[in-house]
């Protein structure tokens, strides 16, 4: 009998000597320091070209998973490990924009669970298309661009980068902004666009519009027309002489006086056409030319200090061999005629 009970007891002291064996690695477990992470948060630029990462420190534990609210990132597809390092992919990145707030838990086999928090930006700040003007070119940061004359104002439409705002400005620095239509005068106009990013980082473009000269603008010269006349002038007039000046607005054209003048026109002139003085010397001396061509003889015309004057196309004229000297204007009638 005693012999059994000392049996008995020291079984039982062997079973809680084992008990007290297998525990141990059980309690140090428990007891072991949390897994840190060197860097706790990170700002991601979706136009960069670096993915976010951290360094942990495991103190003999491991990483279980990572997962972000109800996600679990798969490994090797949303992150990766090298030696200590962890890294987040695009795979998972992909679908946050700007202003984003991720925070992911790694999950560990023991202690506390540490946090990684990444904040996503974007730097990008381009102008990435013109709507308007139509057929502008980029290059670089200039963007150039041609309308015809009829076009005396434009509002400009550009395209940028994702999450960036722009401005159109008067001036390099930015200081004056440009809002509704902006006027545009023959030749280069030149503004300024500034494109901020998200992150706050800025460029600044030079866009430059030549708007194309009006038709009108170098003067024109009036051509012959095909009217004809003949005739002997008799009687006075207004003679267009280095006495005499042409207001603004006068018209010259051919017609049929009364009261025996000789000059009769057959056709109606064209729209009249701004021209300067020498434009309409030019287009008086054709038409001594002509005239000088039908026989005419000693034919001379001056037309001094008119300025800009409506003056019709002239015809071509046909006159007798009757020399004539100056070139004779009728206000009343609306005509002309040589004598």
């Amino acid at each position: 009998m005693k012999t059994r009970k000392r049996l008995s007891k020291l079984m039982a002291m062997m079973l809680v000597a084992a008990l007290i064996v297998c525990a141990a690695p059980l309690t140090a477990l428990a007891n072991a320091p949390s897994a840190t992470l060197r860097t706790t948060s990170y700002e991601y630029d979706i136009n960069g070209n670096r993915n976010p990462h951290t360094i942990m420190d495991n103190n003999g534990n491991k990483v279980v998973s990572i997962t972000h609210e109800t996600t679990t990132l798969e490994q090797g597809a949303d992150w990766s490990r090298t030696g200590f390092e962890y890294a987040i992919r695009p795979a998972f990145l992909k679908d946050f924009d700007a202003g984003d707030v991720i925070v992911l838990i790694f999950n560990m086999t023991g202690g506390e669970n540490p946090t990684f928090t990444i904040n996503v930006t974007n730097s990008a700040r381009d102008v990435t298309a013109v709507s308007v003007p139509s057929g502008a070119n980029i290059n670089g940061t200039e963007i150039t661009a041609s309308v015809a004359s009829s076009v005396s104002s434009i509002t400009v439409e550009v395209d940028v980068s994702h999450d960036a705002a722009w401005k159109l400005y008067r001036d390099e620095d930015c200081t004056t902004e440009m809002t509704g239509a902006w006027n545009l005068s023959a030749g280069a106009n030149t503004a300024y666009i500034e494109v901020t990013a998200h992150n706050g980082a800025a460029k600044i473009y030079t866009m430059t519009i030549t708007r194309a000269p009006s038709a009108n603008s170098g003067g024109n010269n009036p051509s012959s027309g095909n009217g004809q006349g003949q005739g002997n002038h008799q009687g006075g007039g207004t003679s267009l002489n280095s006495d005499t000046s042409l207001d603004s607005g006068t018209s010259l054209h051919s017609g049929s006086p009364s009261g025996g003048g000789s000059a009769q026109g057959t056709m109606a002139p064209p729209a009249p056409v701004n021209v300067t003085q020498a434009a309409a010397n030019t287009a008086a001396n054709n038409a001594i030319a002509a005239a000088t061509a039908a026989g005419a003889t000693n034919a001379t015309a001056n037309i001094r200090n008119p300025g800009n004057i409506s003056l019709h196309s002239f015809p071509t004229l046909h006159f007798t061999t009757l020399p004539f000297t100056s070139l004779h204007y009728i206000a009343s009638r609306n005509n002309f005629s040589f004598s």
